[in-house]
């Protein structure tokens, strides 16, 4: 009778070795993808936001819109009270419309970032888990008021007026409508929770641009980071010819 040679114990052991060293070679290959696909999925979803953006603007004489609060602009009803997240509905948010909105809120996944971390704003003290679930939305307008060199092009009902696409024209390529939710510069990046889509100390956002273009944009630290102190964001005022405005 023919005899089959057995592997011997050493060298299943070597193999063994061999499997685990290609999965460690392969493990950072793969996070690295699948990381940079979230970042492909979030800026598919900014991209989906300036379409419908640019369908509103035809509807409304090129005009902004006005909203209720920093959370208004599209999404679903959030379940906090932070900035009005739980009290606006999908009808309260002017852009829902334009993207197939349900009455029901089914159908604003283009507003939930697939690397949502929530909100490091320090008076949260890190319980909020998810933008999109607390808010109803992943992404961060400038509303009503200039601040982190940001001319806001949203205003609100009652006060100040939503400008017109016509004035940002010229600049539209570098003129900042949203970002990440915590693109802001009171959220500190020394926070985990800042970091949606990237490890280290780097301020860096997915960022939709009045042109229509998503960019994943890298706001320099020494521009940006600033502490609330006296009622204002103590950096430069919104100029154009700035890396945004």
């Amino acid at each position: 009778m023919k005899q089959t040679k057995a592997f011997t114990l050493i060298e299943m052991l070597v193999v063994v070795s061999l499997i685990v060293l290609l999965i460690s070679m392969l493990l950072p290959a793969l996070g690295k993808a699948r990381q940079a696909a979230k970042i492909t999925a979030c800026a598919a979803n900014q991209n989906q936001i300036s379409v419908a953006q640019v369908k509103y603007l035809l509807d409304n004489d090129q005009v902004f819109p006005r909203l209720q609060n920093w959370a208004g602009l599209i999404g679903k009803r959030g379940t906090v009270g932070y900035y009005s997240a739980s009290s606006m509905d999908v009808t309260a948010r002017p852009l829902n419309e334009y993207v197939g909105e349900e009455r029901d809120g089914s159908n604003v996944d283009i507003t939930e970032c697939p690397s949502d971390l929530g909100d490091a704003f320090p008076s949260y003290n890190g319980s909020i888990t998810s933008c999109y679930e607390f808010y109803g939305t992943s992404y961060l307008p400038q509303w009503n008021s200039s601040a982190f060199r940001v001319t806001p092009v949203y205003g609100r009902p009652g006060g100040m007026r939503s400008i017109s696409m016509r004035r940002v024209k010229g600049s539209a390529s570098n003129k900042l409508l949203l970002a990440d939710w915590s693109w802001h510069g009171n959220r500190p990046i020394s926070d985990p929770m800042t970091r949606w889509h990237n490890k280290g100390p780097v301020r860096q956002f997915n960022t939709l641009f009045a042109d229509g273009h998503v960019s994943y944009f890298i706001y320099p630290n020494e521009e940006i980071d600033v502490e609330y102190t006296g009622g204002s964001y103590g950096i430069a005022p919104p100029t154009p010819d700035f890396l945004w405005w």
